[in-house]
């Protein structure tokens, strides 16, 4: 149970960006980078599954680290501008 002493803070950001067909775009071009990344990566993890045991497994875990660097930022909660929002 949260004790009575408690308090939040909240804040509206405004809008970074106006809807222009150029943010359209942008956000239609990180969509694409999106999917562009996640083939690569699964591409990436099954050629290190199936490739001889030659220092692969290293790059396995650096991509594993890295990928968990990254679902962890929204944890963070921090502030960032919508065009860089539309990139995670």
């Amino acid at each position: 149970m949260l004790s009575k002493n408690y308090f939040r803070i909240a804040k509206n950001l405004p809008k970074q960006l106006p809807d222009t067909d150029a943010s359209a775009k942008f956000q239609d071009a990180s969509i694409q980078t999106r999917s562009l990344l996640l083939i690569m990566m699964v591409a990436s993890f099954g050629v290190t599954l199936v490739s001889e045991k030659t220092g692969s497994e290293f790059y396995l875990i650096t991509l594993i680290n890295a990928l968990q660097i990254i679902i962890h930022l929204p944890i963070y909660a921090v502030a960032v501008p919508s065009n860089v929002a539309t990139l995670f």
